[in-house]
């Protein structure tokens, strides 16, 4: 039963931390005109912080 569960929680975590890989490949794609470089440093770096908390959450 604990060994189920467990198995669960895991399986979520890995599917929430899959979707925002994904999201983040999508923005980066997005992100392959050329344009100010200074936005997609910032786009980076809000990537980062937001892969860094989702990671501390879970």
């Amino acid at each position: 039963m604990y060994r189920k569960s467990l198995h669960k929680r895991l399986l979520y975590h890995k599917q929430k931390l899959t979707s925002i890989d994904n999201m983040k490949k999508s923005f980066l794609a997005q992100d392959q005109t050329p344009g100010s470089s200074v936005a997609k440093q910032q786009g980076k770096q809000y990537w980062k912080e937001l892969t860094k908390f989702a990671s501390t959450v879970s």
